[in-house]
């Protein structure tokens, strides 16, 4: 054999060798994406299937899911901690007239699970608190487990302008308004807010409900093969993705704009209400929301209450009472919502800062 012969034949071999190896490579770099993958597909499925709003919710086309009307479980969040849903799918037993009733003053209460009440009996959310400690108010929970901004927002808009009220208050949490970036909640369809062309745009409604086939499209979805299809289809014309923060202040400042409008039409006081959670005692993530929402508020001449920076005048040793520290069996989620300290927390003092206001004092004095 010539010495070109043996060269050659020593170059196939190693070229062989190399593809290979890079067939190898890719079969283990393929197994593991596929492997990943399906794991964080399976993961959320679970997390989905753990909803404790799985057991009071149904699907609905403008919002995502909703309270079912008139579900009654007594024991929901452990002895004697009920969850009752009236007839219009609202927190409480019973149902809310579309007049108020004579001689009270009625205050719709919007948010997500903080205001709801997730984790204690029907009378313990600090909704429901404020007619305890004013009998003169009717508070209606409007709190639904999950929700973004934009979803309170949008329940409000099309079922709570049909009652007759005093004043609105859109509670919140920092992580609504990342829900209100998203087109999903883990896994869960849901609808989102944009600016178009000036103006608030609804995406992605009717919103679907999820198919029997969702954990095959969540495990696809994870794929860089199909992740690398989607981009060159789409060229970057599909809505999904995460909005800005540049997107969501625009939205953020439309939604308070058509909120004071709503209000303003309906004779009643629009109020946004920052809730505090554990980690913003020391943490900074609600910061430069709280100054962007309490500029635009006061811009649009709606009431701002901000409940972070009393929460962070508390001695330290008093803020672990405020949360569910050590989950409810069964109700992963619970940890960290309110327990009935923390709801009470809330409810007096968005009690004394509304009687402050003298519009809602004169509501509360009667004709």
């Amino acid at each position: 054999m010539t010495q070109i012969s043996k060269l050659r034949r020593a170059l196939t071999i190693g070229a062989v060798n190399l593809l290979v190896l890079a067939g190898l490579f890719l079969a283990v770099e393929g197994g593991s994406s596929l492997y990943l993958a399906w794991g964080e597909a399976a993961m959320e499925a679970r997390a989905r299937e753990a909803l404790a709003e799985r057991l009071h919710t149904i699907h609905d086309g403008l919002l995502g899911w909703v309270n079912a009307p008139n579900v009654k479980i007594p024991d929901m969040y452990g002895p004697g901690l009920a969850l009752d849903i009236n007839g219009q799918g609202f927190r409480g037993g019973e149902d809310v007239t579309r007049r108020r009733p004579e001689g009270k003053v009625r205050v719709i209460c919007s948010g997500d699970s903080f205001t709801l009440g997730y984790g204690v009996g029907n009378a313990d959310a600090w909704c429901r608190r404020l007619a305890r400690l004013e009998g003169r108010i009717e508070a209606v929970n409007m709190g639904q487990g999950g929700y973004g901004v934009d979803q309170a927002f949008l329940w409000y808009r099309r079922d709570g302008t049909q009652y007759e009220h005093d004043a609105h208050v859109l509670a919140l949490v920092t992580a609504d308004i990342e829900r209100l970036r998203l087109t999903t909640f883990l896994g869960t369809p849901k609808p989102r807010l944009r600016i178009r062309d000036g103006k608030l745009a609804l995406e992605g409604v009717p919103v679907p409900s999820l198919p029997f086939y969702k954990p095959v499209l969540d495990f696809a979805s994870r794929l860089k093969v199909t992740e690398f299809i989607l981009r060159k289809l789409s060229a970057g014309s599909l809505p999904g993705g995460r909005l800005s923060d540049e997107e969501t202040r625009g939205v953020l400042g439309a939604i308070l704009a058509q909120l004071k409008a709503l209000n303003d039409a309906a004779g009643s006081l629009s109020v946004v209400l920052y809730l505090p959670v554990e980690g913003d005692y020391s943490g900074p993530d609600s910061d430069p929301w709280r100054e962007f929402l309490g500029a635009q508020a006061a811009a649009l001449g709606i009431e701002f209450i901000d409940l972070v920076e009393p929460f962070r005048a508390l001695p330290a040793d008093a803020v672990p009472g405020l949360f569910i520290q050590k989950a409810i069996p069964g109700f992963l989620d619970s940890k960290g919502h309110y327990t009935v300290r923390g709801n009470a927390f809330v409810a007096e003092r968005l009690l004394k800062r509304l009687v402050a206001l003298a519009r809602f004092r004169d509501r509360l004095a009667g004709p």
